[in-house]
C-alpha cells in the first residue's frame, strides 16, 4: 500500500492541465472473503464518454485442505453518462460520473491438495455492470462498480460436464487518470 501511495504522489507532481486524461490505471483487491488476490486494470478512452478496459488478476480461491489459484483476464466496454462527476477535481474529463458496461472474463484455476495436482478448470463469464467514478484530487481516481452475470466452468480435461452459475460482482478500484 505504501508503494501505491508513492506512485500516486510521484504521478501528481507531473500532472499537466493542458489536455484531458485519456487513460486510467488501477489496482483492486478482488476478494472480500479473506482469500488473497489482486487485479491490475487499465482503461483507454476511445471516444467521448467511452472507454475500453483490460484487466488481469490472480487470486487464491480455496483454503483448508485444498489449494487453488485462479488467474484471469478480462475485457470491458464502458459508456459514461452525465460526465463530470460532482467530486471531479479535473475539468474536462468525460469518463467520470455514472457508467454502464459489459464485461467478459476468461480464467483458469489450478486445484491441488498437499502439493498434489488434482485438476484444472477453465472459466468463461460475462456480466453487465453499473458504476460511478470520481476524481477527488488531481488524477486520483476512485471507482465503485457492481455487476450481475453468469459464468460457465468446466474441467480442462473434459471429464466432467460444464456447470453454469450466476455471478454477482462488487468492486472498488483505486487508481490514476493520465
Amino acid at each position: 500500500m505504501k508503494a501505491l501511495a508513492v506512485v500516486v504522489l510521484v504521478m501528481s507532481a507531473g500532472t499537466a492541465a493542458a489536455e484531458p486524461a485519456r487513460h486510467a490505471a488501477w489496482v483492486a483487491v478482488p476478494s472480500i472473503d479473506g482469500h488473497a488476490g489482486i487485479e491490475l486494470g487499465a482503461e483507454r478512452g476511445v471516444a467521448p464518454e467511452t472507454g475500453i478496459v483490460l484487466a488481469a488478476s490472480a487470486r487464491q480461491t480455496a483454503a483448508g485442505d485444498f489449494d487453488a489459484v485462479r488467474v484471469a483476464v478480462a475485457a470491458e466496454y464502458r459508456r459514461y453518462w452525465r460526465g463530470g462527476a460532482r467530486w471531479n477535481a479535473i475539468a474536462g474529463l468525460d469518463r467520470t460520473g455514472w457508467f454502464y458496461g459489459a464485461r467478459v472474463d476468461l480464467g483458469t484455476s489450478r486445484v491441488s491438495m498437499d502439493e498434489r495436482h488434482l485438476g484444472t478448470t477453465l472459466t468463461a463469464g460475462a456480466r453487465a455492470e453499473l458504476g460511478y467514478r470520481l476524481t477527488p484530487w488531481r488524477g486520483l481516481m476512485i471507482t465503485g462498480v457492481a455487476g450481475l452475470g453468469a459464468a460457465v466452468e468446466r474441467d480442462a480435461a473434459g471429464r466432467l460436464p460444464a456447470e453454469t452459475s450466476p455471478v454477482v460482482g462488487v468492486g472498488l478500484d483505486l487508481g490514476w487518470m493520465f
